[in-house]
């Protein structure tokens, strides 16, 4: 069977936290054995494995594809999600296509934790239209806006929003994007994306919307989403995944699902081809101008702790697994279980939060100063490199070192 050029667009790693099982080294091996020769990330609302995605992909002779699956708030990410009340989220999937594009994701992302955190990091389409420039964007899976207006009978307004899509991005860098999966919903959208993409000329591209590396993962990938929700596995009324299919299919698999539709294999081609991204070198310089780090924290306590939590509970499960510990099932235990694996003086805040916090710790932006130098710390150690710990005072420059960048304190004196 033939083997056409593509390459997978649409994929989720481990940073799309608690529902992708894939580890970009692992990935980047399976791109060198079916011969695709680029990689796209395309995580949960954050860019988290951006750098670690570029470095491996370039030591393995991989194209990187920097990019986001977007949450998007249906009428504003300044307003909570209520779906209800017409404030649900879709998914969009964007690729940084150059340096510009590359910083307007950043820009999204960071935007979505700092003013759109509620159930989801979120941005909208206001802000989506103002940072636009330099992304390529695809239509989105059976949770994107388009095919959410389709599966409700709005083929006109999902027809308006194609075409208004296709204009903020350039018509050559919006594609109506394919995935065939087995769900009777998504195969009804894909009926209505070729009758859209006949009246609107956007061409198609098919993506498998990747959230384990072999089919087999999917019961792995499972037990995460049932981590994630709070769930047991023979919960009938749980969520879960409608489809085993989510796996990294290769070239041939590809090209044998999309037979009928070949050109939406070869424009993952075209997609790859326009990317042409490099990170800086120095990821840059965190700046307190106005403010002390412990009031900056502060700020940021609120948007970022539940990550932080999900990351120590999965970094201490992961860790107790590997030296043959019996790993606890909540997140409560793990945070106990972080004091021998990361020899770390901790004690669980007095909320339900559960995260670790240095001895003494009190106030909210301490306990994530706490949690943020807990890495910074395990970072330095595991590269060599001196530091200084105790308080949360040497956060700052322990997160230079640790992520290679400058550190510049309220007096705007880098250090």
């Amino acid at each position: 069977m033939a083997r056409p050029d593509f390459v997978h667009l649409h994929v989720h790693s481990e940073y799309s936290l608690l529902d992708g099982a894939n580890r970009i080294p692992k990935l980047v091996e399976a791109c060198k054995a079916d011969g695709q020769g680029a990689l796209a990330l395309t995580d949960h609302g954050n860019m988290f494995g951006a750098v670690e995605l570029y470095k491996t992909c370039k030591s393995g002779g991989i194209k990187p594809l920097i990019g986001c699956e977007v949450y998007i708030a249906d009428r504003s990410m300044y307003e909570g999600h209520n779906k209800r009340k017409g404030n649900g989220y879709s998914h969009l999937t964007l690729l940084a296509r150059n340096r510009q594009g590359y910083q307007n994701l950043l820009k999204l992302a960071s935007a979505a934790y700092i003013d759109g955190l509620h159930t989801r990091p979120r941005i909208d389409w206001a802000l989506l239209d103002q940072h636009a420039a330099g992304i390529n964007c695809l239509s989105g899976c059976l949770g994107g806006r388009i095919n959410q207006l389709f599966l409700k009978g709005k083929e006109s307004e999902a027809e308006q929003l194609a075409a208004h899509l296709s204009d903020i991005f350039g018509r050559e860098h919006f594609w109506l994007e394919l995935q065939r999966n087995g769900i009777d919903d998504q195969n009804t959208v894909n009926e209505a994306l070729v009758r859209l993409k006949d009246r609107l000329r956007i061409p198609l591209v098919a993506t498998n919307d990747i959230h384990y590396l072999r089919h087999e993962d999917c019961v792995a990938q499972d037990i995460l989403l049932c981590i994630n929700t709070g769930a047991k596995r023979d919960d009938k009324e749980r969520f879960r995944f409608e489809t085993d299919s989510l796996f990294f299919r290769s070239r041939e698999e590809m090209g044998h699902l999309f037979r009928d539709l070949p050109e939406s294999v070869t424009a993952t081609m075209d997609v790859a081809e326009q990317v042409a991204v490099s990170p800086p070198a120095n990821p840059g310089v965190i700046t307190a101008k106005q403010a002390d780090v412990g009031h900056l924290i502060n700020q940021w306590a609120n948007v970022v702790r539940w990550e932080m939590r999900t990351r120590l509970f999965l970094r201490t499960m992961e860790c107790l697994w590997q030296e043959g510990h019996t790993a606890h099932a909540t997140e409560e235990c793990a945070v106990e279980d972080t004091v021998a694996i990361l020899a770390v003086d901790v004690k669980v805040a007095g909320d339900s939060m559960a995260v670790p916090v240095i001895r003494g710790i009190k106030t909210a932006s301490e306990r994530f100063a706490g949690a943020v130098e807990t890495y910074c710390i395990e970072a330095l150690m595991q590269d060599g490199k001196s530091l200084q710990a105790g308080t949360s005072h040497f956060l700052g420059q322990n997160f230079a070192k640790a992520f290679d960048c400058q550190f510049q304190n309220k007096n705007n004196e880098l250090e």
